[in-house]
């Protein structure tokens, strides 16, 4: 997704969020983006979901899905790390709040490969109200 030269987001992040949430979102010069996972697709684990997502109440914006923990196929999360890119490379201060650092991926090198990302991108990343301390 590219910047377009006003520092609003485009027409992509608008199909994906809305109208509405688009508008909060670019009013705010702090954003936090929060994503929460389940392993479980049945409903076993409709009780966790809400207690992570209850977690994250404090985010501007939640995505959330129903993933075992090894598939890195993962939508809403790709979907929150992209829009976490735009809105930094529009100049906002971006964080990616989670509930445990499992929750992005249960294998090493993709959640460094994650880390490196959101490192390049100037996109904090935070589990369980800490900040994880990301160097460049």
């Amino acid at each position: 997704m590219q910047k377009n030269p006003t520092g609003q987001l485009n027409q992509e992040t608008e199909k994906l969020l809305g109208i509405t949430v688009l508008a909060k979102l670019n009013k705010l010069d702090l954003i936090v983006i929060g994503y929460a996972r389940v392993s479980s697709l049945d409903n076993r684990q409709q009780l966790g979901l809400a207690v992570k997502t209850d977690v994250l109440k404090n985010c501007d914006l939640i995505f959330s899905e129903k993933h075992l923990g090894d598939n890195d196929n993962r939508p809403e999360l790709a979907k929150a790390i992209e829009l976490a890119k735009q809105l930094s490379s529009s100049g906002k201060s971006v964080t990616l709040q989670i509930y445990k650092l499992d929750r992005l991926t249960r294998k090493m090198l993709t959640l460094a490969n994650i880390i490196d990302e959101l490192n390049q991108h100037n996109i904090k990343l935070i589990h369980s109200n800490k900040t994880l301390k990301q160097t460049h």
